[in-house]
């Protein structure tokens, strides 16, 4: 059984720095001062696609007052720039891993690491092979494409590391009540037996007793019983639920494209999409969390490059 922990992901995030740090995005973190990282740190808080996750992660290391951008950005100019010193020392390899949390999630947000945070990390659970669990790391970022001449990149992740749990808790008996069930903090898993071998991943999610789920279906989130969902997930008769999300659950949706689709209002985009296959794409109607609710690949704005090439072409 392959049991990941947070050095997992530590390790996963330094693997994709090194496979994506040459690309021009990243290249002024290749030297980083800490008054270069603030200044990173002011371009990144200004993005447009910035997931609700993404707001939170710069909430928690700016102490922000909230995971709103202006709140945001109020609390990064008042940030002293030794506040990145950690940031600087993980980077030049002075430190091999940060014992703070944040500075960890901040790190992945910097470049652009997926899935992130750890939660995400840990909770997304695939079913790999044997040849994944040995390649992962050096397949971590598979393929990358220009999207556009202004270093936009469209890229066909490989899930980084094994999106994986680090332990299993399940509650005994098909027909516990429902008090038992809700207990404390109830973990509920699954293992799924590698192909070839003697490797295995678990599944997990941890829910309390005050949560609520969510669960994709077809083109949409939908509400769910925790319990349930995790029920049917294991039985592979659904998809992974997530704790309940009123913005995923009222404004994240898979929608159709085509000539007439507005894609920008106000120069900011409307439509968002994940490659699927060659020339093949899904699109939705806002970033969501950031990631495909089940091929776990980066949720990505349209763009006029994208437009171009993949829909105009097909417009009488």
């Amino acid at each position: 059984m392959t049991l990941l922990t947070s050095t997992n992901y530590i390790d996963s995030i330094k693997a994709h720095i090194d496979n994506v740090k040459l690309l021009s995005k990243y290249t002024s973190l290749l030297s980083p001062s800490p008054a270069l990282l603030k200044d990173y740190c002011f371009s990144v808080c200004k993005r447009s696609d910035l997931t609700i996750g993404d707001r939170d992660i710069l909430k928690t290391f700016l102490k922000s007052k909230s995971s709103d951008v202006e709140d945001i950005l109020s609390a990064l100019q008042k940030l002293d720039i030794d506040k990145f010193k950690p940031v600087q020392n993980f980077l030049n390899g002075k430190t091999i891993a940060p014992k703070n949390q944040t500075i960890v999630e901040i790190i992945a947000l910097f470049y652009d690491f997926e899935p992130r945070p750890l939660g995400k990390y840990l909770g997304n659970a695939n079913k790999v092979n044997r040849e994944d669990l040995h390649e992962v790391v050096d397949r971590e970022e598979e393929k990358v494409i220009v999207e556009e001449k202004e270093d936009r990149l469209e890229t066909v992740n490989v899930p980084t590391g094994i999106s994986s749990v680090v332990e299993e808790s399940k509650v005994s008996g098909s027909k516990q009540n429902n008090s038992l069930k809700k207990k404390l903090i109830v973990g509920i898993s699954s293992l799924v037996a590698l192909i070839g071998g003697g490797y295995g991943v678990t599944k997990v999610a941890y829910f309390s007793d005050s949560d609520q789920c969510i669960v994709w279906e077809e083109d949409k989130y939908i509400p769910c019983d925790c319990a349930e969902g995790m029920t049917a997930y294991e039985q592979d008769k659904g998809n992974m639920p997530v704790r309940y999300n009123e913005s995923l659950l009222k404004g994240f949706k898979r929608i159709n494209v085509d000539c007439n689709t507005t894609f920008f209002k106000d120069n900011k985009p409307k439509v968002w999409f994940v490659k699927t296959g060659a020339d093949q794409h899904e699109y939705f109607s806002s970033p969501g969390d950031g990631t495909h609710p089940t091929l776990n690949k980066t949720v990505k704005p349209v763009s006029q490059y994208h437009l171009n090439k993949y829909i105009y072409p097909n417009c009488p």
